[in-house]
């Protein structure tokens, strides 16, 4: 199976710690996993890593969507949704309460069609990508990812924090 998963930043950069991506990857991303973010890493020890201007394509109105499922969103706990939630062809949307979206929930309508649609486009593009770094048997944890597309031949092991920099500018420590 081969899986391209876009990561795109709506600010300066984004902080994931360990397990942030637990749920995205499972821990670890199977085999052929490709993840294409509109952003290349510094290496361990400030090493950089080749730059490389990707375009990441538009999500269309799939933006707006913080959550957009397929058959069904369940949640359990005190999460709290920044953005759309949205499920199509599926109308199951449950654990809100006590769950909080701040957006709008869409369960199988119009306006949920039009982001998967949206969404499936950009997928067929980021499918269409060379990879133009790949980090095979590295730990994300510590690394700076700035745009490119990234692939994985085996797993991606997430200890530590990665940080999501979409201007390739220099990070600040916290």
């Amino acid at each position: 199976m081969k899986c391209r998963v876009l990561l795109p930043f709506l600010g300066a950069g984004a902080l994931l710690a360990s397990g942030s991506l637990s749920s995205l990857l499972a821990g670890s991303a199977p085999t052929g996993v490709q993840v294409a973010a509109p952003n290349l890493p510094s290496g361990p020890g400030g090493v950089s890593l080749p730059s490389l201007a990707a375009v990441a394509p538009s999500l269309g109105s799939a933006q707006n969507f913080a959550v957009l499922a397929a058959s069904t969103v369940t949640n359990t706990g005190a999460t709290t949704v920044t953005g759309d939630l949205g499920v199509r062809p599926g109308t199951a949307v449950t654990g809100f309460p006590p769950g909080i979206v701040n957006g709008t929930i869409h369960a199988a309508d119009a306006v949920a069609l039009q982001a998967q649609t949206d969404l499936t486009v950009a997928y067929n593009i980021l499918a269409g990508m060379a990879c133009s770094t790949t980090l095979t048997g590295q730990n994300l944890g510590g690394l700076t990812l700035t745009p490119g597309v990234y692939c994985f031949a085996s797993t991606a092991q997430l200890t530590g924090t990665l940080t999501l920099n979409a201007r390739a500018t220099p990070t600040q420590s916290s």
